[in-house]
């Protein structure tokens, strides 16, 4: 490790880190609003100062080195902590209390608010949170002093719906088990793995599953080695090496978890997740408080 003296600026590796998120240089430039030119002599100046090489380049793009893929997974923690705790620090001081109560599909509370809501609650002592888990039909219109984390809902003009992120899933699975098994190279090559099925995915409004059935031409689906019905259960089954799952690719965990994706040229189901709220209750701090945070967290 080089002295401290030498030690890159925060500020390069923020852009190392977008290049690497996104798998691209402009992409990175348009979203820190930095020019290209500057991006790329940016990651050259770290290779520099590393003595070694970030990503392999190609006619088809870039892809992160071993030396790449270590540097990201220290940076990419630092921004998770980093960007909670800039929230914190940022709020203004107003009077935020009463209750609040956020309603939303299993699977993101599990994966995303039980994680992250920490921070929130420190900035926002005297605000009370109930968090609840959506029923399969939304009774809508939403109750006083309640928020929904959920899908665009269609001719509905009398709420406000604003887009937080976008579910992408992918599949991974453990280094002992890609080390075990014969590396997938196409989605046909599924039909030779274990593979996860978290059966309350159900109740996540898109086909998280879809590992089962893509590639193949049987009528119902590959036939999972393990069925389990919690997607932290899953988790860590795979990080056992007990087969290959589907998560969302901007799930937090994915950073201390020892997991590998696989088959990243494959994407499955991709889903739209929105802040959504009456208009009566727009102007409430609380509301807005939180859909703030949300938008923060997800931004990083």
């Amino acid at each position: 490790m080089y002295p401290s003296s030498d030690f890159p600026h925060w500020n390069k590796l923020r852009i190392f880190y977008y290049v690497a998120y996104f798998k691209s240089f402009s992409k990175a430039g348009r979203h820190l609003r930095v020019v290209q030119s500057a991006i790329s002599r940016t990651i050259r100046e770290l290779e520099v100062a590393l003595d070694d090489q970030l990503f392999f380049r190609d006619g088809k793009g870039i892809n992160l080195t071993p030396k790449g893929e270590e540097i990201f997974s220290v940076v990419e923690k630092v921004f998770r902590e980093i960007a909670p705790l800039q929230f914190l620090l940022q709020q203004p001081n107003e009077e935020v209390n009463g209750h609040l109560k956020v309603v939303s599909v299993s699977n993101f509370i599990s994966m995303y608010l039980s994680s992250s809501l920490c921070y929130f609650m420190q900035a926002y002592p005297k605000l009370k949170i109930n968090i609840d888990e959506i029923p399969k039909t939304v009774d809508l219109p939403l109750c006083k002093e309640s928020v929904l984390i959920h899908p665009y809902i269609e001719n509905r003009p009398d709420l406000v719906q604003s887009y937080i992120t976008c579910l992408q899933y992918k599949l991974y699975a453990s280094p002992e088990y890609l080390s075990r098994n014969s590396k997938p190279e196409t989605v046909e090559d599924l039909d030779n793995h274990a593979l996860i099925e978290v059966a309350d995915y159900e109740k996540n409004l898109v086909d998280a599953n879809w590992h089962l059935k893509i590639g193949t031409t049987l009528e119902n689906g590959r036939e999972p080695s393990v069925t389990i019905n919690s997607i932290l259960g899953g988790l860590k089954l795979a990080e056992e090496g007990a087969g290959v799952i589907s998560l969302p690719s901007n799930y937090p965990g994915l950073t201390t978890r020892n997991l590998k994706e696989v088959l990243p040229e494959v994407s499955g189901p991709a889903m739209k997740i929105y802040y959504i709220f009456s208009k009566e209750i727009k102007e409430m701090n609380s509301v807005r408080a939180f859909g703030d945070y949300l938008t923060k967290m997800f931004k990083e």
